[in-house]
């Protein structure tokens, strides 16, 4: 009998190679019921929003160069876009902690009306663009997950919370983005239309030190403007950014071609998260608890929102330790919620270089420049302050990690690369050929034929025991007659 089921099942997985080899599929019927109230323009938006992740060539005939302004100082990089028709500018903040664009509305209530940027702030108008309007409640077009709503006006709503008391609740709108994409030496003028958030209500805004119009979301979700503009066949869902330390600094939209870029894979959940597997200190591996970066716990996020670095508790005060056993040779701690020394020698010469190594075999360098903040006490002493502050949660590099070095955000294959660059230089961008995204094998794909090949070997055994047991009983029954009838002759 084992022998029966072994062979069909071996026929049956030859039959499906076969198939699958030879072009040809499985087909089974699938029914989904539609509302009769749809129309194509819904359809067609749900599927551009749905298909970022499909294999398909981008058009790479450059990519958009926006300037950034803003610097570590004041706690936030900022760059401008242009939204409507006719276009209007906004000063947004570079965010890839967040997903959503949005920009303060006309009718926001509690908006900052004075800036302390040399532009006045801007507001949208949905009414005075010829192409936008508001997402309603019954469009399917996005779906943002908790903290959506639907207003007294039937718009689609969203809150954004930013923490340390910075919200913004939304309404969303749809209109076209204006960018300049480069191309070798000319230049190409595109716009495409995208969805965004509408700022009714917003606080908090003064604790960044300078108000700004909205916030520029570049997270991983459908509705980042990064996968948007992907999904419209712009540009592949790739950007990079490098913010220079002392200000400024360039974003761009699509791909680079800098060399010594090393990468990481990211490694799944709500944000660029990655996993950091280590920590040297002058040569020396810290000792730290694996599991302390596990991604079960959220790995380590690389946020262009965060302003400093946060380690999680189990691997912070290991390396403070660590720190403190090369400095403290030469330099008093002060104490303090944050770490901070005070020294009268050449700071960079005593502290040490750190390395953080992540899966895939990237690793990452920061000089004492890189992870330490100059403060100045009450007599004038230079204070040195660790950018490393402790995390019960989750580890997150901020600018103060990210600065000075261009950091690729690749959707396109699922990793964060990065190398060390002088940020006041132009990028290379890639100009060259369509991009396709790498091949990879289907996953859901395998797990559907092997449940086909099971459930079928399962029905085929069922069926053919059945069929066993009807032989044996015919059998029985014949054997059990043949006496009878001999019986029968001889009388």
């Amino acid at each position: 009998m084992a022998g029966l089921c072994s062979t069909h099942l071996l026929s049956l997985t030859l039959l499906v190679a076969a198939l699958l080899s030879n072009g040809e599929v499985l087909r089974f019927d699938l029914e989904r019921e539609m509302s009769k109230e749809y129309n194509l323009s819904h359809l067609q938006q749900h599927d551009r929003l749905r298909n970022i992740r499909h294999i398909q060539p981008y058009s790479n005939n450059g990519a958009v160069n926006l300037p950034v302004e803003g610097s570590f100082d004041t706690g936030l990089y900022y760059t401008r876009i242009q939204l409507g028709s006719p276009p209007k500018e906004f000063c947004v903040q570079i965010d890839t902690g967040s997903d959503g664009l949005w920009v303060n509305c006309a009718s926001c209530r509690d908006c900052q009306h004075e800036s302390l940027l040399e532009a006045q702030p801007a507001f949208f108008d949905p009414s005075t663009s010829t192409t936008s309007g508001f997402i309603s409640c019954s469009d399917d077009k996005i779906c943002t997950g908790d903290g959506s709503g639907c207003s007294a006006q039937n718009h689609y709503t969203h809150y954004y919370h930013y923490g340390g008391g910075y919200w913004a609740l939304v309404d969303y709108v749809y209109d076209v983005i204006h960018l300049e994409k480069s191309s070798g030496t000319s230049a190409i003028n595109t716009s495409t239309q995208i969805i965004f958030g509408c700022a009714t209500q917003r606080q908090g805004a003064e604790s960044l030190n300078a108000p700004i119009d909205g916030i520029f979301g570049l997270g991983v979700q459908q509705i980042s403007t990064i996968n948007q503009l992907s999904a419209n066949g712009v540009m592949p869902p790739v950007f990079s950014h490098c913010l220079k330390r002392s200000g400024g600094g360039t974003l761009v939209l699509g791909q680079v071609e800098e060399q010594n870029i090393v990468y990481t894979p990211i490694v799944g959940g709500p944000n660029y998260n990655v996993e950091l597997q280590s920590i040297y200190v002058n040569g020396q591996q810290v000792p730290i608890d694996p599991q302390a970066f596990g991604t079960n716990n959220g790995g380590t996020i690389f946020d262009s929102g965060t302003i400093m670095a946060h380690i999680v508790s189990e691997a912070h005060d290991p390396l403070i330790n660590a720190i403190n056993q090369v400095v403290l040779t030469y330099a008093n701690v002060l104490m303090g919620d944050i770490q901070c020394y005070a020294s009268t020698t050449r700071v960079f010469s005593i502290f040490p270089i750190l390395r953080f190594n992540f899966a895939g075999g990237a690793s990452m360098t920061l000089r004492p420049i890189d992870y330490l903040i100059r403060q100045d006490s009450v007599d004038g002493a230079g204070h040195w302050c660790l950018g490393l502050l402790k995390s019960e949660r989750v580890s997150v590099l901020g600018d103060l990690i990210l600065k000075d070095k261009i950091v690729v955000y690749d959707l396109l294959n699922q990793q964060i690369g990065w190398t060390d660059y002088d940020c006041s230089q132009p990028i290379n961008i890639s100009i060259s050929k369509p991009i396709r995204r790498k091949s990879r094998p289907s996953r859901h794909l395998r797990h559907s034929i092997i449940a086909i090949i099971v459930i079928t070997s399962f029905l085929l055994c069922l069926l053919l025991i059945q069929r066993v047991l009807a032989c044996l009983g015919k059998a029985r029954q014949e054997h059990t007659d043949s006496p009878a009838q001999e019986m029968e002759q001889f009388s």
